[in-house]
């Protein structure tokens, strides 16, 4: 489990953010952006989940997480633009 903590670390260390030149869809348990903004030529479309970073996975939120994936999902699929 260390080494994968270690190996983790590392890979964000080294990671270089890049623009990304379409929107970005963030869901979230808070409001803000966190910075996604400054990386993304469009918008930051940003759904929120009633949890937190530790419960967002498990029931019931996880329903509410996949719900709002699903949508997104169907939505850029119909609406390219978006």
């Amino acid at each position: 489990m260390l080494r994968i903590f270690h190996a983790n670390s590392q890979a964000t260390l080294n990671y270089l953010p890049q623009v990304y030149q379409n929107k970005i869809t963030l869901l979230r348990t808070g409001d803000r952006d966190l910075g996604w903004g400054e990386l993304s030529v469009e918008s930051v479309d940003i759904h929120m989940i009633p949890a937190n970073h530790l419960t967002m996975l498990k029931k019931p939120h996880v329903q509410v997480l996949a719900e709002q994936l699903k949508a997104c999902m169907i939505n850029s699929l119909t609406n390219p633009s978006c």
